[in-house]
C-alpha cells in the first residue's frame, strides 16, 4: 500500500507535513494525475478543480478529495463518478485536513 499525495500548484505540501508528523510514512508527492497504481494504494487530491480535466481520476481507488466547492451538484458528482472515501471542505484548515485522512487510512 502506497499513499499518493497528488498538488499541482505545490500550495498545500503543509497538508502532506502534517500527514507524516500524524505518523503516515512514505507519502509521494505528485504533480500530476499520470502515474501507475494498484488498488490498494490511497490517493488524496489536495486541491479539485472541476474546470480542469478530470477523467483520469476514474482509473483511482481510494480516492480522498479535498476541494473548495460547496455546489450540491459538483459533490454529488465527486461522490458517484470517482471511487471516493471522503471528500473535505479545504477551509476547515491543516490540522483538521490532515486529522481526517489519517483516520481514514490507519
Amino acid at each position: 500500500m502506497k499513499i499518493y499525495f497528488i498538488d499541482k500548484t505545490g500550495r498545500n505540501l503543509r497538508i502532506k507535513k502534517l500527514i507524516e508528523d500524524f505518523g503516515i510514512e512514505n507519502v509521494e508527492h505528485k504533480d500530476s494525475y499520470s502515474f501507475r497504481c494498484t488498488k490498494n494504494d490511497f490517493i488524496i487530491l489536495s486541491e479539485y478543480n472541476e474546470k480542469e480535466d478530470n477523467t483520469m481520476l476514474k482509473k483511482f481507488s481510494n480516492l480522498i478529495i479535498v476541494t473548495n466547492s460547496k455546489d450540491r451538484n459538483v459533490l454529488w458528482m465527486l461522490a458517484t463518478e470517482y471511487k471516493t472515501l471522503d471528500i473535505i471542505y479545504d477551509k476547515c484548515g491543516d490540522e483538521y485536513i490532515a486529522n481526517r485522512i489519517v483516520k481514514l487510512i490507519a
